[in-house]
């Protein structure tokens, strides 16, 4: 019988992430509040598919993480970056429900945004994820 993994991986996440070094920086959210100011994390898209190297339910999900700074440089963006890398790159995350064996940085980016005074950065990472037996 198969198990969903993505609700055990977002909820892994966010504790991470809010309890974590970004937790410090920003606050970490599942959307981004109408007229916010300041600096924030959102979970954004996530993906799973089937890990077919391996004999079992396992899954690798792929997850968008969204990080966006109010102010006059690019730095502030990148410091929270730096604490969500720091937060989850190589982190083996306790889950409910799940085994999360390794979560591993794949690319970011960052840039500002058409109002001209918020930087936003995107990073994506990879999660190897199988149920909790």
């Amino acid at each position: 019988m198969s198990v969903d993994l993505m609700i055990p991986v977002q909820d892994a996440l966010f504790a991470a992430l809010a309890n974590g070094a970004t937790g410090g920086k920003a606050s970490v959210r599942q959307h981004v509040p109408d007229d916010f100011r300041g600096d924030l994390v959102v979970l954004g898209r996530m993906d799973a598919a089937e890990d077919t190297a391996k004999g079992c339910q396992a899954e690798i999900h792929t997850i968008e993480i969204a990080a966006f700074f109010h102010g006059p440089a690019r730095r502030g963006v990148l410091e929270i970056m730096a604490a969500i890398r720091a937060d989850l790159d190589g982190q083996a995350l306790p889950a409910i429900g799940a085994y999360i064996s390794e979560c591993r940085w794949l690319n970011s980016t960052a840039d500002l945004d058409d109002d001209g005074e918020t930087y936003i950065g995107l990073m994506n990472f990879e999660i190897s994820v199988e149920p909790e037996e």
